[in-house]
């Protein structure tokens, strides 16, 4: 009965583990395909504003690269960072994260 019951609670243990495991895999391709729909929001804006990649990162004081790997979801940028981008931009961090797009 002791082992019936040592083998329940590893399997208990064991369940949870992989409900968990399968919660931060959900998490982190949410968060991946969040900042893939970000960077694709502003490059759009970025092009209809009829600016380079050069253009937006001298108006807001970052490297070319940098801006290169927002668009493309290589780099995160910060909150602060983000603000600025929406702000050069003309529009808002809400508008640039909008998923109806």
């Amino acid at each position: 009965m002791l082992i019936i019951t040592i083998i329940i609670k590893y399997l208990y243990v064991q369940r949870i583990r992989i409900i968990q495991y399968s919660l931060r895999l959900n998490c982190t391709y949410m968060r991946e395909a969040f900042y893939k729909h970000l960077g694709l929001n502003i490059k759009k804006r970025r092009k209809e504003l009829n600016l380079t990649q050069q253009e937006l990162a001298d108006r807001l004081g970052l490297s070319l690269n940098f801006i290169g790997k927002i668009e493309v979801a290589f780099s995160k940028p910060s909150l602060d960072t983000l603000i600025d981008i929406a702000e050069k931009l003309e529009t808002t961090v809400s508008e640039l994260a909008n998923f109806s797009k």
